[in-house]
């Protein structure tokens, strides 16, 4: 709709009322863009032209600053002439500027210089002047191609210049059919969108909307239905009476669709699926605004794709990475037998004795099991070996279960932004979400702030997501229980510190005011408080919690001290719930 012929009617309109302007400047500093900039007297007005096979565009714009670097100048032979006439050819999308003696060809989608080659470039601007010699080259050509008369020769192009300039400029004139002479299969919606009257397929469809509900007609009827025949005047004339509109508007809209699409329209659509987002009394400015609107939900759907691939990526990696884990089954298997074994050894009444290589023993189920040894080492010496294999195992299967539960969180996580994602309209909301998750150089690390070991290293609280809803906070240092429960805690979090010794403060936030935690989130918080205080190695503790409302703390008061106004106690074992990072090197 941007380079429908009835628009560039239009925008040569506009640009005709520039007649007797100086072109002062004209140039390209982005993709397939030409600014040219028309003074007269102190008036300054810059023609920006979009010459892009899939979203070009023509208007007129009061100003455009030009870029101090990275700029081509362009068709010097026009800089100080003046504009003396803006006209679009007859039923083409091609617009002429008349610089005398030169025209600038502005083509759209139009037929000219039509070749086997392939060389033309429909979209472009070209510089011509009229022919006047006679040489050979231009004889030959008149000869080849009697029928379209060339009078101008190509002398400067946007596009493809190698292959267009010094050629003839041949324009192709296409004759469209009457209304009422199209083939008796063709569709109503097809015969009103190619006639004659040019309306194209989304006028059309508003010509059809405008007959008379009580006709009955949709547009997939066929010319030779008979309700299209008996009504072909009324037909004709509706999609008339929509070019005569369309040529005479000034009211200008911008649109979207049933489709979300962003559509340019002189008309306002009487279809009430097609929502209008800008209505302007200038035609350059629905213009401009059509295609700035286009390019920024264009860039924005390519930064959006862009981010769903990425979580993809890191969701595929996280799925891999847990099937090899759960692949690796046998860590505690081996703990147990290689603790068993140890225990046998030990149990026999010769502990010192070397020299054996195997030895068969009988287990607590009184089955007889073979064990290798070490010759050189006693039965003790075995013993303690299995005893460290079997601690190593333990660990293997600890480590195994950490990354397990790391993995878990991470696809979690990736699935979450893949729904929250889904949600966001704007780029700057999206370039915040995605730093948010852990964006850095392009890759996403799903655990950047999720209970990894590096993270709790590098923030100032530790973080346990106690499930998809609780997340549990624990302060380093005095400094960061005060800061925790004063500044970061919100009133009704809980809070939670093990009682009668010293420790860090907890605070667990609940995504409910009214809702109490249920009870096995409290016991995980008050497990993970009692291990981060001088009660860590303690069998019970008692943890104290409220919520945070209920503390404040006294003028004057060390730091990391506060007084609870209320409180709960509960007795619970110090520990870290296998699955999240606790820190077991932290002291």
């Amino acid at each position: 709709m941007l380079l429908h012929y009835y628009t560039l009617c239009h925008v040569a309109r506009e640009i005709d009322t520039l007649s007797g302007s100086f072109l002062t400047e004209c140039f390209t500093q982005e993709r397939n863009t030409i600014h040219c900039v028309f003074e007269r007297g102190r008036e300054t007005r810059v023609l920006e032209v979009h010459l892009d096979s899939r979203h070009g565009a023509i208007f007129l714009r009061p100003e455009f600053h030009r870029a101090r670097k990275n700029t081509l100048d362009l068709f010097p032979e026009l800089i100080g002439r003046t504009l003396t006439r803006a006209e679009v050819m007859p039923q083409e999308r091609i617009i002429r500027l008349y610089f005398p003696p030169y025209t600038l060809y502005l083509t759209f989608f139009a037929g000219w210089n039509d070749d086997d080659s392939g060389a033309s470039a429909p979209v472009n601007a070209l510089l011509t002047l009229p022919i006047v010699s006679e040489s050979p080259m231009v004889q030959e050509s008149l000869i080849q191609h009697p029928s379209e008369e060339p009078s101008s020769r190509i002398i400067a192009a946007f596009r493809s210049p190698q292959h267009l300039v010094g050629t003839p400029l041949r324009l192709k004139h296409h004759s469209r059919i009457k209304f009422q002479d199209f083939p008796g299969e063709t569709t109503l919606e097809k015969a009103l969108a190619t006639c004659d009257i040019g309306l194209g397929s989304v006028y059309a469809r508003e010509a059809i909307a405008r007959i008379p509900s009580e006709i009955g007609l949709n547009g997939t009827e066929t010319m030779a239905s008979a309700v299209v025949q008996k009504n072909m005047q009324i037909v004709e004339s509706q999609g008339r009476s929509v070019y005569e509109m369309c040529l005479g508007a000034t009211t200008f809209f911008v649109l979207r669709d049933e489709r979300n699409k962003l559509l340019f329209s002189l008309l306002r659509p009487s279809d009430s699926a097609v929502k209008i987002e800008g209505e302007y009394a200038s035609l350059s400015e629905a213009l401009r605004q059509t295609v700035q609107m286009r390019h920024r939900e264009e860039r924005f759907s390519t930064l959006q794709a862009s981010a769903e691939a990425r979580l993809q990526a890191v969701l595929a990696k996280a799925k891999r990475a847990l099937e090899a884990i759960g692949r690796d089954s046998e860590g505690a298997k081996r703990s147990q037998e290689r603790q068993l074994w140890a225990e046998l050894l030990l149990s026999q009444p010769n502990v010192q004795q070397k020299g054996l290589e195997t030895i068969s023993l009988q287990n607590w189920d009184e089955e007889i099991i073979v064990i290798r040894l070490n010759p050189a080492l006693s039965l003790r010496e075995n013993a303690e070996e299995y005893f460290h294999k079997a601690a190593a195992a333990r660990l293997t299967v600890k480590k195994r279960e950490q990354r397990f539960g790391q993995q878990e969180q991470i696809i979690y996580r990736a699935n979450e932004a893949l729904v929250r994602l889904g949600s966001i309209t704007t780029e700057r909301e999206l370039e915040k979400y995605m730093h948010s998750i852990g964006q850095k150089d392009g890759k996403i690390r799903m655990n950047h702030d999720a209970n990894t070991a590096q993270h709790q290293k590098t923030t100032r609280f530790r973080e346990f997501p106690l499930d998809d809803e609780h997340t549990l906070y624990v302060g380093k240092t005095a400094a960061d229980n005060d800061e925790l429960t004063l500044r970061f805690a919100k009133p009704n979090d809980y809070w939670f510190h093990a009682r009668g010794v010293p420790g860090s403060h907890a605070v667990l936030r609940s995504p409910s005011k009214d809702k109490k935690p249920p009870k096995n989130i409290i016991e995980q918080a008050a497990a993970i408080a009692a291990y981060f205080s001088k009660a860590r190695n303690a069998k019970m503790s008692p943890v104290a919690y409220t919520q945070k409302k209920y503390i404040r703390k006294p003028k004057g008061s060390a730091v990391g001290a506060v007084v609870l106004e209320r409180e709960e106690v509960l007795m619970v074992r110090p520990r870290v719930p296998v699955g999240l990072v606790g820190a077991e090197n932290d002291d």
